[in-house]
């Protein structure tokens, strides 16, 4: 059998790996949980991939004193197979309370896979630790969204708000080029439907926020019950305790008084019968 020629094997092994991967690019909405504070953070990402670069945009959303604190980063992603290695870079939009973490970045190493209904990138997430802060550590868990409609995104209807539709290759050149023309033309009524108001933005965020909200709520109900649960079960069990110790003792003091009773029955017979032998 002859071998393959030299040069065809070295155009093999100089092909780049990401040919060979699953196209990545949309968007990709879950949650982030900090192992820290035992949260989860709403957590989305808009992916572009093309040829052998892969890059985007992060959304962060999280409450403080009943305030939302909004972060977008622009990310880089490294690809080998279907494992992704996402570093967070700048903000380019942040509205948070306090000023963000100077020298910090996110690194999150997530695999790609697939469940029932839509491909998943799930995995672990760090920070790097500095003078000030100590690492922060956590997991990730996204799904794509198989249709992408501005509105019913949170990160693509903040990334056009903020005139950086142009940079996601995966939406259509239709919403796109309206939604540009509607930024250069901010006086006028913006009438067209490719663009994003802010009253939608605002609707899908409640929308997601009150998600949140019933999903705390029941873990609040499930955790409630489960220490109610725990305190019957953990009262049953001091009860079965007593009742049992108390049976315990009930049985010795009898077993003494019985025993009392027998000795001083001896005593009482020897006492009888050592008054008969001196009669």
């Amino acid at each position: 059998m002859r071998s393959l020629p030299m040069k065809f094997i070295l155009i093999i092994l100089l092909l780049p790996v990401t040919s060979f991967s699953q196209d990545i690019s949309g968007v990709w909405v879950g949650n982030m949980y900090n192992d820290t504070t035992r949260e989860n953070i709403h957590y989305e990402l808009a992916i572009n991939q093309s040829d052998s670069k892969v890059d985007g945009y992060s959304h962060t959303r999280f409450m403080i004193n009943g305030v939302k604190n909004i972060g977008v980063k622009e990310v880089n992603i490294r690809m080998k197979n279907d494992q992704f290695y996402v570093v967070d870079e700048k903000f380019v939009y942040n509205n948070n309370t306090e000023p963000p973490a100077k020298g910090v970045k996110m690194f999150s190493d997530l695999i790609l896979s697939e469940n029932d209904s839509a491909q998943v990138l799930s995995g672990s997430w760090k920070t790097n630790a500095t003078k000030i802060y100590r690492p922060l550590t956590g997991t990730l868990f996204l799904e794509k969204k198989k249709k992408i409609k501005p509105a019913e995104t949170i990160i693509v209807a903040k990334l056009i708000q903020l005139g950086l539709a142009d940079k996601l290759s995966f939406l259509s050149a239709n919403v796109v080029s309206n939604n540009i023309a509607a930024n250069n033309n901010t006086a006028a009524p913006q009438t067209n439907m490719g663009t994003v108001s802010t009253s939608a933005v605002n609707e899908e965020t409640n929308k997601q926020e009150e998600k949140i909200k019933e999903k705390k709520a029941k873990e609040e109900l499930a955790r409630i019950e489960q220490t109610k649960a725990q305190e019957a079960n953990g009262e049953l069990a001091r009860s079965e305790q007593i009742k049992a110790q108390k049976a315990k003792d009930d049985s010795l003091k009898l077993e003494q008084l019985k025993a009392q009773k027998e000795r001083e029955d001896l005593a009482k017979a020897e006492q009888i019968k050592a008054q008969k032998a001196k009669d």
